[in-house]
């Protein structure tokens, strides 16, 4: 781990680990410090406890009361001294979950409707493509969602409650659109960032009126990136092969044992080779001799890049192996 990553690791799992510690000392009405104590000293008060960790919990005061399975028996008890025994179950009475959505919702169905709400929605999971179930951020159902709240007259204002990891580009700009959208038809956008709005999460929270974050919140973007991974030297050691013919310029280009392709440089008007050639030294059509190796340790790898695509890597190929870096014609370093 570089210095600077170790540096910026501990700015944010140290400010996470200390609003942790905060909320939870303030519910449990003690000292931060005993928290930090509790993980640091575990094995030691897990000794002490005799190796079992509820009661290490409850020793820390982390919870008030250990309750076993049978001991939901006097709780019932006591509920149906409350709220009367219900014979059928031979349990107090009471409501299932289900039922009681179903009453709450029917209430809120039935009572009358204010002709100035702010809808509330919310974007939890990974932003993908399309029409996606809960847990994820599906880009069309999500923009559905938006397209809604924008054509519902009653609907004044909204708030976006983004906790997503982020996802797909298109994806990101889909749902970013419709927020666009929002703002241009005049209802005010407010996002608000859960502990998670990164990448894409960050992304479409960027054309809202204001953004709300808590100071836990891990934010921003990282850009956009992709790979072309390709173990066509990692073959070639093993004396594996590969072959084969395409219709099209590219065809074949994203297989793991291709070469990798040259590039054309715009600037130079010359085709290049993009990346490393194949390990006896081929840089692909259209260097001829203007190509030059840099070795790398080992031996193995020949690099080849046009002064446009890397100069900075060439410079330090040459300092290091004091070999010509490959250039655009006409350019020098």
């Amino acid at each position: 781990m570089s210095p600077a990553e170790r540096e910026e690791s501990l700015v944010w799992l140290n400010t996470v680990w200390g609003i942790y510690k905060s909320d939870v000392a303030k519910a449990r009405d003690f000292d931060a410090s005993v928290l930090q104590a509790y993980a640091d000293q575990a094995p030691d008060a897990l000794r002490r406890a005799g190796g079992d960790t509820a009661k290490m919990a409850l020793d820390a005061g982390l919870v008030t009361s250990l309750k076993g399975r049978f001991a939901v028996v006097a709780v019932e008890q006591r509920l149906a001294q409350i709220t009367g025994p219900d014979e059928d179950a031979h349990s107090f009475v009471g409501v299932d979950l289900d039922s009681y959505l179903a009453n709450v919702e029917s209430q809120r169905a039935l009572a009358p409707g204010s002709r100035r709400k702010i809808g509330l929605i919310v974007a939890a999971g990974e932003i993908v493509p399309g029409t996606q179930p809960p847990g994820m951020v599906g880009s069309d159902t999500l923009a559905a969602q938006l397209r809604e709240a924008l054509f519902d007259e009653s609907i004044k204002a909204v708030v976006l409650r983004i906790d997503s990891p982020g996802g797909g580009v298109f994806a990101s700009e889909v749902i970013r659109r419709e927020v666009q959208a929002l703002r241009k038809a005049g209802k005010p956008v407010v996002a608000s960032m859960s502990s998670l709005a990164a990448s894409g999460g960050y992304y479409i929270a960027m054309d809202a009126d204001r953004i709300v974050a808590s100071p836990a919140t891990l934010t921003g973007s990282i850009g956009v990136f992709a790979m072309v991974p390709t173990i066509q030297r990692s073959l070639e050691r093993l004396g594996v092969h590969t072959d084969g013919v395409g219709t099209t310029a590219l065809s074949g280009d994203l297989r793991l044992a291709a070469r990798i392709r040259r590039f054309h440089c715009e600037r130079c008007a010359g085709p290049q080779t993009a990346g490393r050639s194949d390990r006896r030294g081929g840089a692909g059509p259209g260097l001829g001799r203007r190509r030059r190796e840099a070795d790398w340790p080992r031996g193995r790898a020949r690099w080849n890049r046009c002064r446009h695509q890397g100069g900075g890597e060439a410079r330090e190929a040459r300092r290091r192996f004091r070999s010509r870096a490959p250039r655009c014609r006409g350019q020098s370093w």
